[in-house]
């Protein structure tokens, strides 16, 4: 039988979560081709691939391009219908592939559809969000959180950990925007995903583990800095003047609720990962003032249209 997907994983430096992520799909999922996007990792990831997964594709990156550049490397040429996308820090425990795309077969205006995400205790992560946005970044200053959903429903976009996908959406919107190095590139592609008339779900009634975190120090200043420039790229491509002034403002007063309770936490119960929190949002504040500097950035943006998938069969009509 012809496989109805091919599993994308790009990787730095996670050679034992990707030996681990490669395992789970050889035991639950061995009917799907996979193609692995080394982006120049420096601890032999390509090497254990060759000799423990003969079966996987891999594609070597002479540089670190980033996480949508490699993406969009395996993406020009999958053949299937559906297309995968797996972090290499998570694995399966069955054949989400097939529970995905039954949920997209019963809806064809679905464009994509992320599984639950859950911990290596079994404890569910956040993964179905809200589009960032002055709105959301004010809920989250007032410590408003939105339920975990418990039923498959549609959200604004979907971890990208592990996610499917329809291949001619994919191509509908050129792929990952590349100016995304790493981080926000997700809520990125649903939106124009959504923009083409394509709709996105989570469905928590499939799951993959998810570790978090594999390719990257989280916390540290790189990791912090990288996620700042991420938000603030996307808050200048999608949001108009009146939309990017409120952000910044709700943005700031989410920072401050952040800083305050994750520092009160930190020194009433000496929690280790409150401390840590504190740290990254005082980074973020002191960092935040570059978003009055983006006027600037914001008409760079509108002069270079992003990189993205090569055009191919992209001319597919949106549903």
């Amino acid at each position: 039988m012809t496989p109805r997907a091919t599993i994308v994983i790009v990787n730095y430096n996670t050679r034992d979560l990707l030996r681990q992520c490669l395992a789970s799909l050889r035991a639950h999922a061995p009917m799907y081709p996979v193609v692995v996007v080394d982006n120049a990792s420096t601890d032999d990831s390509a090497i254990m691939v060759e000799g423990e997964f003969p079966e996987v594709t891999l594609l070597r990156n002479s540089q670190n391009i980033g996480f949508g550049a490699a993406n969009n490397r395996a993406l020009a040429d999958v053949k299937t219908e559906f297309t995968m996308l797996l972090n290499s820090d998570a694995r399966v425990e069955d054949d989400v592939i097939a529970a995905s795309a039954r949920t997209l077969d019963e809806r064809p205006e679905a464009g994509l559809v992320g599984p639950r995400l859950k911990w290596p205790d079994g404890t569910t992560q956040r993964s179905a969000r809200r589009f960032p946005s002055a709105r959301r970044s004010l809920r989250n200053a007032l410590a408003l959180q939105d339920a975990i959903p418990s039923a498959l429903t549609e959200a604004d976009y979907v971890d990208g950990a592990a996610a499917l996908v329809r291949t001619r959406a994919l191509r509908g919107v050129r792929g990952f925007d590349e100016r995304f190095f790493l981080y926000a590139e997700d809520a990125d592609l649903c939106r124009r995903l959504k923009l083409a008339g394509w709709r996105i779900f989570y469905d928590p009634r499939v799951h993959a583990v998810h570790i978090g975190g594999g390719s990257t120090q989280r916390g540290s200043a790189e990791d912090d800095r990288r996620r700042w420039e991420a938000l603030a790229l996307y808050a200048t491509i999608h949001f108009g003047p009146a939309q990017y002034a409120a952000f910044v403002i709700a943005r700031a007063l989410e920072l401050v609720r952040q800083t305050v309770t994750s520092a009160a936490r930190a020194a009433l119960q000496g929690d280790r990962v409150a401390l840590e929190t504190c740290k990254t949002a005082l980074r973020h504040l002191r960092w935040h003032p570059g978003y009055f500097q983006c006027a600037a950035l914001e008409q760079r943006m509108r002069c270079n249209p992003p990189a993205r998938l090569p055009a191919g069969a992209i001319d597919e009509p949106s549903p």
